[in-house]
């Protein structure tokens, strides 16, 4: 919740920001506006002298912040790029409540489901690293 807020204040003058698990109207939308779904994929344990202690081990869960950015039609790549670019900068191999992320990939043009605005995205990948 804290990380979605802080997105949000980030980017509150320039784009509207909506998440994965939340319904939104395109349709209301006339400005710029960048859509975040975060998935994770694999969970490894490992036991090899991980943790110390009382701790048994380390789960490492793996997992992916994907940005969808959208810009209307007409106003050229410039602001999906900039947005793209300050998703980047804000991720690019930072740990921040350790929570570990990978060099991000994007932006990348891609076909928009929105025949209004094009479509660039950035994914970040991560790791999660939990004590059991």
């Amino acid at each position: 919740k804290k990380k979605k807020q802080e997105l949000q204040t980030e980017f509150a003058n320039d784009a509207n920001l909506v998440f994965g698990n939340i319904y939104f109207d395109t349709a209301k939308f006339d400005t710029s506006w960048i859509h975040c779904v975060v998935s994770f994929g694999a969970s490894t344990y490992l036991d090899q002298g991980f943790g110390g202690g009382d701790n048994k081990g380390l789960n490492v869960c793996a997992g992916l912040a994907t940005f969808d950015i959208y810009t209307k039609i007409g106003g050229g790549t410039g602001d999906a790029l900039a947005f793209g670019r300050r998703i980047k900068d804000r991720y690019n191999r930072r740990t921040i409540d350790g929570i570990d992320f990978d060099p991000p990939i994007g932006p990348e043009s891609q076909n928009s489901e929105f025949k209004s605005f094009i479509k660039y995205q950035v994914r970040v990948p991560f790791n999660i690293y939990e004590s059991v």
